[in-house]
């Protein structure tokens, strides 16, 4: 169902949505997207320029117009570069003879190499229950972990198991009775082909007994 969005409501532009939602691999370039939208006006809708806040997310460059009544699409381009995770970028369209750009959104979930379940984990003060990190590829590429450093063996017990050679790694770690309250830290070092991936942080916290936290507030 097409949908009236915003400035264009008057201007007659009719959008199935604004928004497009899309997941692309890091190194993709050009990655194509497109707007579906329908001419509700009377006269023929013409794409005059486009206006984009960043490089990754261009309008494609075509004679784009689009006869009173027919539906037709807004097709744009976008390059990842350096970005992970999930980035929302705006692409402004003006069409001749319409005073209001119309504002397209393009959600874009860009994989790393590396993924963590999670990357911050937390015990409550005597807590020994072990929690388990997934260490899984987000792309095609393969990786190995080459490395857990920073936290002291005698505080934590680390335990790695191989789930999937080269894609996916299980890492249980455990309190020891010995483990001083605080923040401490885990690398998880790799040899991922993304160098940002080739050293990953995970977070512990241990919380102070209940007594402990009393007394500081006291003094």
């Amino acid at each position: 169902m097409f949908a009236l969005a915003g400035p264009s409501a008057a201007s007659g532009v009719v959008f199935e949505s604004t928004v497009v939602r899309l997941t692309v691999q890091p190194d993709a370039v050009d990655e194509p997207l497109q707007w579906k939208c329908r001419n509700a006006s009377d006269i023929p809708l013409v794409v005059e320029r486009y206006e984009q806040g960043c490089g990754c997310l261009a309008g494609a460059v075509e004679e784009v117009e689009i006869a009173p009544g027919e539906t037709g699409a807004i097709r744009a381009k976008f390059t990842p570069g350096p970005y992970r995770g999930l980035v929302r970028k705006s692409l402004h369209v003006r069409f001749v003879g319409i005073e209001h750009p119309v504002e397209l959104v393009a959600e874009v979930t860009i994989p790393s190499t590396v993924e963590l379940s999670i990357r911050d984990l937390v015990w409550e003060a005597g807590d020994r229950s072990p929690k388990v990190i997934e260490i899984e590829a987000g792309t095609k590429a393969d990786f190995q972990i080459t490395g857990l450093v920073g936290v002291d063996e005698k505080h934590f017990k680390l335990e790695q198991e191989v789930v999937t050679e080269g894609c996916h790694y299980r890492l249980t770690m455990t309190p020891r009775a010995a483990v001083p309250p605080g923040h401490h830290v885990l690398q998880v070092r790799t040899d991922s082909p993304d160098r940002r991936d080739q050293v990953l942080a995970i977070f512990l916290k241990v919380e102070a007994p209940a007594e402990m936290l009393e007394r500081g507030a006291e003094s």
